[in-house]
């Protein structure tokens, strides 16, 4: 059965409703069966469709009633919803089109999709109940504009039946630290309770909470972080009460007291080496009563006399209990010392070094041989090494070298040592044969020169020139007086034995005596009797040396064959 509304009023200012009965209360009567069709809509003098109302087939209009399509109690769910819908018709049973339908929550701050909603040609309104967050009973009003009676909607939302805690109800807590606290906010079946609020609530001595009110989540869970009072040593409590619920769960945390400074002790060596003016890092570790690391303590470093600077003086430890200082060391060698306190330590820490004057290059060691052999032109790579005055090796310290004999030269005059001490020189073979002799120097250290000895011999071949003359003549078959010769040295002039030289006629078709010679200690090759050809004119002969010669490869001699 649906419920039937009162009759309707008169639409002040529009029309005036025609009273069909006096009281229409306690009407049971059921839905008709079959729907009219929707007659014209009575409209005002302006032409819009006045809410509410509508002309029966007959001209008649009749008091307006609503209905509830479904059931008018909802069982409902903290944060649920629920579809609502609702017939307008006249008391004749005619479907009314375009009624405005009013729908408002009245008890437990729901909301709803939309204020207002216009019945569809069916007669029919639908929207949706957005449950608010109070359990128990909730209410919605549905009514229609120009109409008294009003339709109610009731939800009924269950309550949550228990809560527990999930995480751990004591906790030993650390100054000024903190812990999580979660519970579980369960039905009467045992299932997770959603939307349930929880309210979380420090002592007034017991710090504070991220959160003070949570809902749960869909595993009914809620959580909040609780940060410990720093002023309260000991027992604190935190109190956790569910909405609806008279059980308050109680947990518990053992707050120690504020840290102090009891230990000091060295991270670094305690026990240096280093060289006047440069630095090293110094890092103390800073221990609480209980042992643990110590944040934000107040570390001051100070150099004795002599012993250079600390920056800074007074350091703060981080969150690992450690401060650090830089320590640059005084220009006096010797032992030089900076202590070390904590406020609130009695003990005092001691940084010692030993510190030396910066190291200066010494002398220069061989590192390749100093008696050498090459041939002239050729380069050869001098190394030695520059150490200090315990023997270690010096970088970036200027070695000079420098040829003295034999014509030859150094690619780079100047060279400074590399991180291992070692130092390069490249040595160009003159053309002087037998010994050349070459130094390395340490720049500004005297009595610091090296010597090397190399014994050079003649170069590979470079040079190709006529040893004789490359013009003549002669008669046609006859011999030239003079036999064509070549001479081969090397970039400095000097001959060089053993070149084969090929000789061969290029033009006027004589003959050459010698078609391959090998030149000898002076350097010569030549290629015997040149005989003229049989035709009048010029002959030649070309001389080409097979070793890859830059200069004067090939020569040629002319002849002029006479009648």
């Amino acid at each position: 059965m649906h419920r039937v509304r009162r009759l309707g009023q008169q639409v002040a200012g529009w029309l005036t409703w025609t009273t069909v009965a006096a009281s229409v209360a306690a009407c049971t009567a059921e839905r008709p069966s079959t729907v009219e069709p929707v007659a014209q809509a009575t409209v005002a003098s302006n032409g819009v469709a006045l809410p509410g109302t509508i002309a029966s087939a007959v001209g008649s209009v009749n008091a307006i009633r609503i209905e509830a399509i479904g059931d008018t109690v909802i069982a409902g769910s903290l944060g649920g919803q629920a579809a609502i819908k609702v017939v307008v018709s006249d008391t004749t049973g005619r479907l009314i089109h375009n009624a405005v339908v009013n729908f408002l929550p009245a008890t437990g701050h729901g909301a709803m999709t939309r204020a207002t909603v216009n019945s569809t040609v069916k007669g029919e309104a639908a929207n949706t109940w957005r449950f608010g967050p109070s359990v128990g009973e909730q209410t919605l009003r549905v009514w229609v504009s120009g109409a008294p009676d009003t339709l109610t909607f009731t939800a009924v939302l269950p309550s949550p039946h228990d809560v527990s805690a999930v995480s751990a109800t004591s906790f030993v807590g650390a100054y000024a630290g903190n812990a999580v606290v979660t519970v579980l906010v369960t039905d009467s079946a045992g299932n997770p309770f959603q939307s349930a609020s929880v309210a979380f609530r420090p002592d007034s001595d017991a710090g504070a909470v991220n959160y003070t009110t949570v809902r749960t989540n869909n595993r009914g869970e809620a959580k909040a972080t609780w940060t410990y009072s720093t002023a309260t040593v000991g027992n604190q409590r935190l109190r956790v009460t569910v909405d609806g619920l008279t059980d308050t769960l109680v947990f518990t945390a053992n707050v120690d007291a504020a840290p102090v400074a009891v230990e000091l002790h060295t991270v670094t060596d305690s026990s240096l080496t280093g060289i006047t003016g440069t630095t090293r890092s110094l890092s103390v570790l800073v221990r609480d009563q209980r042992g643990q690391p110590m944040p934000r303590a107040s570390v001051s470093f100070r150099a004795l006399e002599n012993s250079g600077t600390v920056l800074p003086s007074t350091a703060i430890s981080g969150k690992t209990g450690v401060a650090n200082a830089t320590w640059t060391y005084g220009k006096q060698p010797g032992t030089q010392t900076v202590i070390v306190t904590a406020q609130g330590i009695n003990d005092t820490l001691r940084f010692v070094s030993t510190v030396k004057a910066p190291p200066t290059a010494t002398e220069l060691v061989a590192v390749s041989d100093t008696v050498l052999q090459g041939r002239s032109g050729e380069t050869a790579v001098l190394q030695v090494r520059v150490l200090d005055a315990d023997s270690n090796p010096f970088p970036n310290a200027a070695v000079k070298f420098k040829v003295l004999t034999g014509r030859g030269g150094m690619q780079v005059s100047i060279v400074k040592a590399g991180r291992d001490g070692i130092a390069k020189g490249s040595w160009i073979y003159g053309g002087q044969l037998g010994e050349q002799e070459a130094t390395a120097e340490l720049v500004g250290v005297t009595g610091s020169t090296l010597g090397f000895v190399s014994t050079v011999t003649v170069g590979a071949p470079k040079v190709v020139v006529a040893a004789t003359s490359t013009a003549g003549r002669a008669g046609v078959g006859d011999t030239l007086s003079t036999q064509p010769g070549v001479k081969v040295t090397d970039n400095y002039g000097n001959p060089v034995e053993g070149v084969t030289v090929l000789f061969r006629i290029s033009t006027g078709g004589g003959t050459i005596e010698t078609a391959s010679a090998v030149t000898d200690e002076d350097g010569i090759a030549s290629g015997g009797a040149w005989v003229m050809g049989p035709n009048a004119g010029v002959n030649r002969v070309t001389a080409t040396v097979q070793s890859p010669i830059p200069r004067g490869n090939p020569v040629v001699f002319s002849a002029t064959a006479m009648p």
